[in-house]
């Protein structure tokens, strides 16, 4: 299973190119009770990292 969410993490970086440079492409997988609840991509020079764009659909999240 880790494999698949590495792979979906890297899909999400995939998604931050051109806009995210000269920052690295990052992505993100948020997962719970072996699910992804969650994914982002870094965004453009000053705005949020993969971590905190994963993070804000699941800030009200509930198990």
């Amino acid at each position: 299973m880790d494999e698949i969410f590495m792979l979906a993490a890297l899909a999400q970086s995939r998604k931050a190119l051109p806009e995210c440079l000269p920052n690295p492409p990052v992505g993100c997988a948020i997962v719970y009770d072996q699910e992804i609840v969650a994914q982002g991509y870094t965004q453009a020079p000053g705005k949020h990292h993969a971590e905190a764009d994963a993070l804000i659909p699941v800030s009200t999240f509930s198990p």
